[in-house]
C-alpha cells in the first residue's frame, strides 16, 4: 500500500499562439495574440501550463501532506505597423487566488477534496475564466476517483503518483472552442484509477 498519494490537475493550451478567437496562429499572422503552452499531454512537471494544482495525501491517516498551486505566465503580443512593423509584448500572471481546494468528506479508508478553478486571462479585460469543480476521492489503497465538471477549453489533464514514483494518467481532455469558456461547465467526467 502506498504511503503518499499525489494527484495533480493541470490546464494548458496546446497551441504556441492563439488569436482572440482561440485559433492557432503563426508568426506571419498579425493582430492581437496570446501565448499557448506549445505542448501535448504529459505527466512531466514543467512551467508550461495555465494552471497547476497538486494535492498530496498521507494514506496512513488520510491527512493532507501538502497542497501546491501555480498559474502560468500570460503573454500578449500585438502587431504594431507604425513605425516598427513588429510585435509589442505584454506580460502578466493571474493570482493563485483563482485556485482553491476544500476537504469535503472522509470515511475510514478514504478522503474527498473538491478542487476549484476560476482563472481568467489577466491581459484581457472581461475575459471569461477557465472554470472547474473536480472532486478527488483518495483511498488508502491508492485508488483515486476523480469526477466533476469543467469548461471545454483549454486542455485538462489529471495524474496520480505513489510515493514520489512515476505519474499515471487518470483523465485527459482535448479542448473544444474558446467559446466553451462561456457560462456553464461543458464537460462532465468520472474516472477511477
Amino acid at each position: 500500500m502506498p504511503k503518499i498519494v499525489d494527484v495533480k490537475i493541470v490546464t494548458f493550451i496546446p497551441e504556441k499562439w492563439i488569436n482572440l478567437l482561440g485559433q492557432s496562429v503563426t508568426d506571419a499572422d498579425h493582430g492581437v495574440q496570446f501565448n499557448g503552452n506549445n505542448r501535448g499531454f504529459t505527466s512531466v512537471y514543467g512551467e508550461n501550463f495555465k494552471t497547476y494544482q497538486i494535492l498530496s495525501i498521507n494514506t496512513s491517516d488520510l491527512s493532507q501532506n501538502y497542497y501546491h498551486e501555480e498559474t502560468g505566465q500570460t503573454i500578449k503580443r500585438t502587431w504594431i505597423t507604425s513605425p516598427t512593423n513588429a510585435y509589442a509584448y505584454q506580460y502578466d500572471q493571474v493570482s493563485t487566488s483563482c485556485l482553491s481546494h476544500t476537504k469535503d468528506a472522509s470515511g475510514s479508508d478514504w478522503v474527498r477534496y473538491i478542487m476549484h478553478g476560476d482563472c481568467a486571462n489577466p491581459l484581457m479585460d472581461g475575459a471569461p475564466a477557465i472554470n472547474w469543480e473536480i472532486k478527488l476521492t483518495i483511498h488508502k489503497d491508492g485508488t483515486v476517483h476523480a469526477y466533476g465538471d469543467h469548461d471545454g477549453y483549454p486542455n485538462f489533464e489529471i495524474y496520480k503518483s505513489y510515493d514520489g514514483g512515476s505519474w499515471t494518467k487518470i483523465y485527459t481532455k482535448s479542448h473544444g472552442s474558446i467559446s466553451n469558456l462561456g457560462p456553464g461547465l461543458d464537460v462532465h467526467f468520472d474516472e477511477t484509477v
